[in-house]
């Protein structure tokens, strides 16, 4: 089923992201919908926008709706769906002077075919130094050749009393350096108590030195537990080789708690044979949390890019670049 159709001859749809609303079909407007969000580059007017498609769970189509506004150089959208129906947006909007905005939307679903209505982006916060590729630097963080980009994603934690808090996350330049590279990227957070009206000052969420991105984080319904994975190259001093961290913070908190190994063996995740990582990226990291409410029974699956698995290249063993991932009971 196309969902996006190409509207003129130099536009595309790109960075599709999807979530489902995992209401029983029966629980209301838009229970069990699928909703896709992505960025539609229109290369003839020079604009990056956010669009978000629905479908329901017949898979009946609503034709696509504008998510970004007045914003038109948007993109890396995540959409995600509260326990109630809610429908929810976060994206990044890159701004003339270099700069960024991060910005959250929520939309009322629809019964399909209806669309739903979305409301106009509020800003979460102001990155001064995003991470982005340029004309001049192909590879934003110094010593890991890989295009990066800030990317904000967002999960929902529903409350004791039915409220609910949003925490969002995104990656950013602590440390940069003038004309060149970042010399040490962070991952940061914040969250909304009121559906995204206002946001808490974005904090780090790992004060230990070296490159920290690629953030993930989902919520365990069952547990109220927010889990947060995100790579660092805090273990090796010159900041190249990675690993996967998970943190997660517990049910009627805000802040995380200690960084806990996904990974234990460092990783040159820019390595690889024909030396194409740099553009292979994935520019990625998957998460999803689940359980029965019991300890030992929540389940954390972490997906993400790693050299773990060595290719054989004219008879010899070499890294080469592969999706791998990762299973944490808790």
């Amino acid at each position: 089923m196309l969902l996006f159709a190409q509207p003129t001859f130099d536009s595309v749809s790109d960075i599709p992201r999807i979530a489902v609303d995992e209401r029983p079909t029966s629980a209301g407007v838009g229970a069990g919908n699928v909703y896709v969000a992505i960025v539609e580059f229109n290369f003839d007017a020079q604009t990056n926008t956010v669009m978000l498609a629905s479908c329901s769970n017949a898979m009946v189509c609503a034709a696509p709706v504008l998510v970004s506004g007045s914003d038109i150089s948007a993109g890396f959208a995540d959409v995600q769906v509260r326990p109630d129906g809610l429908i929810t947006v976060s994206f990044n909007n890159a701004n003339a002077d270099g700069s960024a905005t991060i910005l959250f939307t929520t939309c009322t679903p629809a019964a399909a075919p209806s669309a739903p209505v979305c409301g106009s982006p509020t800003t979460v916060a102001q990155v001064p130094n995003p991470l982005s590729p340029s004309l001049n630097i192909s590879a934003p963080m110094l010593n890991i050749a890989i295009q990066e980009f800030t990317f904000p994603k967002h999960a929902h934690r529903q409350n004791a009393g039915g409220t609910f808090t949003t925490f969002l996350t995104y990656e950013d330049c602590k440390n940069p350096f003038p004309g060149g590279p970042c010399l040490d990227a962070e991952v940061v957070m914040a969250t909304s108590a009121d559906n995204g009206n206002t946001w808490t000052i974005p904090v780090s969420v790992d004060t230990t030195h070296g490159h920290h991105f690629l953030p993930a984080i989902s919520t365990d319904a069952s547990t109220g537990v927010v889990n947060l994975s995100y790579m660092s190259a805090s273990g090796d001093k010159y900041n190249h080789e990675v690993e996967v961290l998970r943190n997660q913070i517990a049910p009627g908190a805000t802040t995380v708690g200690t960084p806990q190994q996904v990974t234990t063996t460092l990783d040159p995740i820019d390595s690889d044979p024909q030396g194409l990582s740099l553009l292979q990226s994935d520019f990625y990291m998957g998460i999803k949390a689940r359980g029965t409410g019991a300890v030992g029974q929540s389940h954390l699956y972490t997906s993400f890019d790693s050299t773990f698995v060595a290719g054989t290249y004219n008879g010899q063993p070499e890294k080469e670049l592969n999706n791998t991932i990762d299973m944490f009971i808790y």
